[in-house]
């Protein structure tokens, strides 16, 4: 540039390390870089779970020199710096609301009656001492108790039930009293770790042998009692403790008559 007045060239010297900006400056770029940082400084402190890294900051900075426009700078800053912070919050919203992961169903261990393992099914055979007492017949007689019982809920149960006994000692003409109980019913089983309680009532028919002149061998009767099974841990073999009360319609005449039996049980 030549002066007027000395008619020399007139040169200006520009500072070693400065560049001249002709879109507005060296200041504009740093009045416009000055409240971006600020803003990134206030968010990264709100969002202390996602802060920027030192290596974002710094590509801030780069960018920021690189752009001399406001939104062009803000544009800059919002790619580089707030993009990975919003994803890793998006992430950890997530989780927060993933819940725990289901467990799934427990497994099944106990085999028992009823149980949903699928051992729904006992059956039991032992011995049996019954007394039956009658204006013809007052005998004591030792025999087999046997029955079946299907369990379509874990407690409840169906059952079937027969009964046979046979009196050591003759009446009448040489004759041995027999004594045949059957029947079906229901049944309702408490379980127990070791124990298991239980309670049956059934309803069938008696036959007792030999023929009096009193009425006919066969009547009508009810059974009704309960035991206890005993087992160790899941075992299928229970070794049962049973008492039953049977009443039965015989002769024109009821009787009362008891059972008591012990017997092997596999479910």
């Amino acid at each position: 540039m030549i002066d007027r007045h000395t008619g020399c060239a007139n040169v200006k010297r520009q500072r070693p390390g400065v560049r001249r900006v002709e879109d507005g400056g060296f200041m504009k770029q740093w009045l416009v870089a000055a409240p971006v940082l600020l803003g990134m400084a206030c968010a990264a402190r709100a969002q202390e779970p996602a802060l920027p890294s030192l290596t974002a900051i710094v590509s801030v900075s780069a960018n920021l020199a690189a752009h001399a426009t406001p939104s062009a700078a803000a544009d800059a800053m919002s790619d580089s710096v707030f993009a990975q912070p919003s994803e890793n919050l998006s992430a950890a919203f997530a989780s927060e609301n993933s819940g725990p992961a289901d467990p799934g169903p427990a497994g099944e261990t106990r085999s028992r009656s009823g149980d949903v393992d699928g051992h729904r099914l006992e059956m039991g055979l032992g011995y049996a001492f019954v007394k039956f007492r009658s204006s013809p017949i007052n005998a004591a007689m030792n025999g087999l108790n046997s029955e079946v019982a299907y369990f379509p809920k874990s407690n409840f149960g169906i059952e079937a039930n027969a009964t046979t006994s046979f009196g050591p000692h003759e009446i009448f003409d040489r004759e041995h009293p027999k004594f045949l109980y059957y029947g079906a019913g229901g049944k309702y089983v408490e379980h127990r770790a070791t124990w298991d309680p239980w309670a049956h009532v059934l309803a069938g028919g008696v036959h007792m042998f030999p023929q009096t002149a009193a009425g006919s061998m066969n009547g009508l009767a009810v059974k009704f009692g309960g035991g206890v099974d005993y087992h160790r841990d899941d075992s299928r073999i229970s070794l049962r403790l049973e008492g039953d009360f049977i009443r039965s319609q015989l002769y024109s005449q009821g009787q009362n008559n008891f059972m008591f039996a012990t017997s092997f049980v596999i479910r």
